[in-house]
């Protein structure tokens, strides 16, 4: 079995933070919210601005992206532009998260896709079995991104809900 290498590590891009809670400071007021429509566009334009390169191998021969039946969101996601960015309000810049559990974590986006194993390289990190000839992929691995959000806490007391990307 060979290691899955960068492909198979959890990656986490950092999306943005919005207040969410209250305890706000009220001379600062939230940044317009991002202008993208849905969180597609705003991974490609935001998080990755280099695109997909950045994360998964052989881009080039993912199929199409597929909202996944794996994750089930609870209601309506929120899109990034009912978002309101706010700067964080306390000296101390780092964050922690004020509930562990699973129940407070939101979904707002997962999808997949899989690769083209017909033209997928036996080299690729995507590719997870080789024919036994070597000479094609049989089985590879698959892209998936998701955007989930938690709550978190800073040193003075603010809370925050913060989003970030999976991959």
């Amino acid at each position: 079995m060979k290691p899955m290498g960068a492909l198979m590590r959890l990656s986490l891009f950092a999306l943005l933070l919005v207040s969410a809670c209250a305890q706000v400071s009220g001379d600062r007021a939230p940044s317009s919210a991002p202008r993208q429509t849905n969180w597609q566009s705003y991974i490609q334009e935001e998080a990755l601005p280099g695109g997909f390169d950045e994360v998964f191998p052989d881009t080039n021969l993912l199929k199409a992206w597929q909202a996944s039946t794996e994750v089930v969101f609870d209601k309506t996601p929120l899109m990034p532009y009912q978002l309101n960015e706010v700067p964080l309000a306390c000296g101390d810049k780092r964050l922690w998260p004020t509930h562990p559990q699973q129940f407070t974590k939101e979904y707002l986006h997962a999808v997949y896709a899989n690769y083209d194993t017909h033209k997928l390289p036996i080299n690729s990190a995507a590719c997870r079995r080789p024919n036994p000839t070597r000479r094609y992929c049989i089985q590879s691995t698959w892209a998936n991104m998701i955007v989930m959000s938690d709550t978190f806490s800073d040193a003075c007391g603010q809370s925050y809900r913060g989003y970030w990307l999976v991959t």
